[in-house]
């Protein structure tokens, strides 16, 4: 997940260049927002190579409050990567 886009591990893969609608929370519970996004590249995988099979998606269209809490939820992803603690 990032400002620009996400992964998703699905077995069964979209063409590239197809647009979907996405919908996720960043929280179980918490409120979902909804991405316009393109498929932007596959990845049909096989046993022997280490990535999963999956999609990357990137975001085309996103309200301002969506976006809001995209950029907030990565801030305190990496303030507790960096050691930092949770973001207020």
């Amino acid at each position: 997940l990032s400002e620009t886009g996400l992964f998703i591990a699905a077995d069964h893969l979209l063409p590239t260049n197809r647009t979907v609608n996405v919908r996720f929370a960043f929280r179980p519970g918490g409120e979902p927002i909804t991405v316009t996004s393109r498929v932007a590249w596959t990845n049909v995988g096989s046993e022997r190579q280490r990535y999963f099979h999956g999609m990357g998606l990137q975001f085309l269209q996103m309200q301002p409050a969506a976006r809001d809490a995209l950029r907030g939820f990565l801030a305190g992803a990496f303030a507790e990567f960096d050691g930092r603690g949770p973001v207020s």
